[in-house]
């Protein structure tokens, strides 16, 4: 019974070890394969590599929009007008000039001291014009501009005028001047400028005055004075014996009127060739050399038959 034991536990243990060679795998950690028996055990399988990530959707495409497509795209450069006009050039907004830098535009203002030409920008610009002087049509002022802003600097007093004679220290063209240039008559005196009679002054209405010490060889009478002729008062008029207050019906250059019945501010404007002092004289709005111009498509005015500056109607331009 002993030895049957005996061998029995010999058999067990020979199998445990034969089980533990076959069925042990290597150990992960190690670089080489340790094997109890002669014959290595079959190796595995590797397994299956990973699929690659998806690739990133492709970014917008590059550069700036453009700033424009057409000259409309482009109001920031101004409006159109004879110096330039906006446009859009390789997609960006221009000033596109239509004339070289210095032309004067068709259209001007008389007498402003100014001159509007094309500046470098291909805008209008006023430039100083010293020689655009406004005429005031007074022999004894000295027409000059200064600075773009006409002068009408009062000659000295002395100074040679034809309307009368002479010049005094307003500015005015008198016959005579109290203590510098007397009258030539020894029947004369100097009074306000003029040369009267030298009974004028003697407070008696003497033969040929319309009312004591005025009108015939007199100043001429005041509003109200009486009167036999319209020659005898300042109005020129003499209505039922009495000088009477000029108006804008009368017939007569009289009052402020820079023609007869028209301009001066208080009668309607004057029409072509009447005179004139100022532009507002006119119903062309233009005074030149004291005589009211006719409209033209050239004066920087709306006027005439117009309908805009100097476009429309008798004009080549059409307005914008």
């Amino acid at each position: 019974m002993r030895i049957e034991r005996a061998w029995m536990i010999a058999c067990i243990l020979g199998a445990t070890i034969a089980a533990s060679a076959v069925g042990c795998g290597d150990d992960p950690s190690s670089n080489t394969t340790t094997s109890s028996s002669s014959s290595g055990g079959t190796a595995g399988t590797g397994g299956t590599g990973g699929t690659g990530g998806t690739g990133g959707m492709g970014g917008d495409g590059g550069g700036v929009p453009p700033e424009c497509t057409k000259a409309a795209d482009c109001t920031m450069q101004g409006e159109a007008n004879y110096c330039g006009e906006p446009a859009c050039e390789a997609g960006k907004c221009v000033r596109k000039a239509l004339q070289p830098a210095g032309t004067p535009l068709p259209s001007q203002v008389y007498g402003d001291c100014t001159e509007v030409q094309c500046d470098g920008s291909a805008q209008p610009a006023p430039v100083f014009k010293d020689d655009d002087v406004y005429n005031d049509g007074n022999e004894c002022t000295d027409d000059v501009c200064v600075d773009g802003v006409a002068l009408h600097n009062v000659q000295a007093q002395g100074f040679l005028c034809s309307a009368a004679g002479i010049c005094n220290d307003m500015g005015q063209c008198v016959q005579c001047i109290e203590g510098v240039q007397g009258c030539f008559s020894g029947n004369q005196m100097c009074m306000e400028g003029a040369c009267v009679g030298i009974n004028c002054a003697n407070g008696v209405k003497n033969p040929g005055e319309g009312d004591i010490d005025c009108g015939g060889n007199c100043l001429p009478c005041d509003d109200g004075k009486t009167c036999t002729n319209g020659s005898q008062c300042k109005s020129g008029v003499c209505t039922g014996g009495m000088c009477a207050v000029p108006s804008c019906m009368d017939a007569v250059k009289n009052g402020n009127e820079s023609g007869f019945d028209c301009g001066g501010g208080e009668c309607p404007p004057c029409p072509t060739d009447d005179s004139c002092l100022l532009p507002t004289d006119c119903q062309s709005g233009v005074c030149v050399d004291v005589f009211c111009a006719a409209p033209s498509c050239t004066d920087a005015l709306q006027n005439g038959e117009e309908s805009g500056i100097d476009c429309g109607g008798p004009c080549p331009n059409a307005c914008p």
